[in-house]
């Protein structure tokens, strides 16, 4: 079993703490990070407007990576590549994609697999708690208000991955996904293909947009509240859906929002994500992660970590050869292999790397259980 390696960081006014921890040594190593408070704030704000605009291979992530390169150098000495890293970010580093910055060379989780925690208690509570190992049932749902066509075709390859029926998205509405829920009593994954939402002035209403219900009084949001309200003891808690993971720092340091909310609940791992993601990269990514964790009996996070990778290198020439008619979509609608500052790479061109760009693959985080 791989080893795990601990990064628990804590913000203060003029600067960051980061706590590097082993198994194998007695004291922690202390790393100090020359930026805090408000700058830090500032510089995370930066960081995801980078990562999710910049094209490939342009090293303006590597360039303001550079108040942390110290963390980044210790993660580097105090781990072997295929060490799983485990990151319990504090304040508004919990929306930064650690495993997105660079470490020999590339992206971290180009050498090791990356997980987060909210905390270390939370993770300590989250490794004693059942498996489901045996454990088969599956809610699978995409494309609840039928804009989202890849996010359909994701749900239906989930589904057969899992040997599931997936719940169509127009019949997906508050109600059903609840009863489903509150029904199954082997439920292993939940995995919802559509729409989130944050609510900004009550994170526990943040939620994934549901099928809207011929009741019109029916609300069409299935939220963090009704996810503890219902009990979650999933093994995994997939939610592919826009800004999925983002949630509203409250006094004392509470991310509350739809991933914690799932953890609080019960479930033992959250996929989700940290800004909008484009619905062919991560129908892509998901079919990936997928028959790396299932069918070849992954670590989650290691499953994660080959299908980002993968969305990554995928070239032109790979995914003409899957479905020519994804490649068309990309080149007319969101094209991001290349640099904003060059001249736009042509999408046809078989070499081309068109998921390359950080915002493709990095926005999806594990939260929880790596195994």
């Amino acid at each position: 079993m791989s080893r795990v390696v601990l990064v628990e960081l804590f913000v203060q006014a003029d600067d960051t703490l980061a706590f590097v921890l082993r198994a194998d040594r007695e004291t922690p190593r202390l790393e100090r990070v020359s930026i805090g408070g408000d700058a830090l704030l500032g510089w995370t704000k930066e960081l995801r407007a980078r990562v999710t605009e910049a094209g490939a291979g342009d090293g303006r992530l590597r360039d303001l990576q550079a108040p942390f390169q110290p963390l980044l150098d210790a993660v580097e000495q105090d781990t072997d590549p295929d060490d799983v890293v485990c990151f319990v970010p504090h304040g508004p580093l919990h929306l930064v994609p650690f495993h997105a910055l660079e470490v020999s060379g590339g992206p971290l989780v180009r050498r090791n697999p990356v997980v987060y925690a909210p905390s270390a208690s939370v993770l300590a509570s989250i490794a004693v708690r059942d498996p489901g190992g045996e454990r088969r049932g599956a809610i699978v749902v995409g494309d609840t208000r039928g804009d989202l066509p890849y996010a359909r075709d994701e749900a239906g390859v989930v589904a057969r991955i899992l040997a599931v029926n997936a719940i169509p998205g127009q019949e997906a509405t508050r109600t059903r996904l609840i009863e489903a829920m509150a029904a199954s009593k082997d439920l292993r994954i939940l995995h919802l293909a559509c729409h989130g939402s944050f609510n900004m002035e009550d994170a526990l209403a943040s939620g994934i947009l549901t099928a809207v219900a011929d009741d019109a009084d029916e609300a069409a949001v299935l939220s963090a509240q009704d996810l503890l309200d219902v009990g979650m003891t999933a093994d995994l808690v997939a939610l592919s859906a826009c800004d999925s993971g983002i949630g509203e720092r409250r006094p004392g340091d509470e991310m509350v929002g739809l991933t914690r909310a799932l953890l609080v609940a019960g479930a033992r791992t959250v996929l989700a994500s940290l800004w909008k993601v484009n619905d062919l990269s991560t129908s892509l990514l998901m079919r990936a992660f997928y028959e790396g964790w299932v069918r070849d009996r992954l670590p989650k996070a290691e499953a994660l970590r080959r299908a980002q990778c993968h969305v990554m290198d995928l070239t032109a020439a790979e995914l003409r050869a899957t479905d020519e008619a994804r490649l068309s979509t990309v080149a007319s609608r969101d094209f991001g292999g290349a640099s904003s500052a060059t001249p736009a790479a042509d999408p046809l061109d078989p070499t081309t790397r068109i998921f390359a760009a950080p915002r493709h693959w990095a926005g999806f985080t594990l939260v929880g259980d790596w195994r």
